[in-house]
């Protein structure tokens, strides 16, 4: 903790000594109920005023007044056919390690989800991955693993 010391004049005080705290945030500069606006203003039953400073009524804004988006808009597309679906599901059936969802996804243009959706890894193929991932877990050490596991407690805690 940081502080100033300032001696205050020996007219006030003798030798004592004042500390003043540097890290407090500084106080606001317009504090005056009058730096906001006041959007509504109503009598009550009981004879009390009710002053509203936020608006009750939500702001219709037109697109040209809102902020740009973060991302480009991306227009979902639809554009394959029956054949290439087929296309796409014989060759993850054919080679699941080489045609994984990232690269079908690439070739035919459309998301990693839908390919997941069109055509669904085999239960083969799951299970030799899920015997990766425990071998992989088996691998790492005690506190690795002890990480791991209470980050999932936690997450299930959610």
């Amino acid at each position: 903790m940081s502080f100033l010391i300032k001696k205050i004049p020996s007219a006030l005080s003798l030798n004592r000594i004042l500390f003043t705290r540097t890290y407090t945030a500084k106080k606001p500069i317009n504090t005056s109920k009058s730096s906001a606006p006041i959007y509504e203003k109503k009598e009550l039953e009981d004879g009390s005023i009710f002053i509203s400073r936020v608006p009750l009524k939500p702001q219709n804004q037109s697109f040209e007044e809102l902020p740009p988006p973060l991302k480009p808009i991306k227009k979902k597309s639809y554009h394959l056919t029956q054949e290439q679906i087929n296309e796409i599901k014989q060759l993850r059936e054919k080679d699941p390690i080489k045609w994984t969802r990232k690269k079908l996804a690439e070739k035919f243009e459309c998301s990693q989800f839908y390919i997941g959706i069109i055509a669904p890894v085999s239960e083969e193929r799951r299970n030799e991955l899920e015997e990766e991932y425990n071998q992989k877990i088996e691998e790492m050490g005690w506190k690795k693993r002890f990480i791991r596991n209470e980050r999932s407690r936690r997450r299930d805690l959610w």
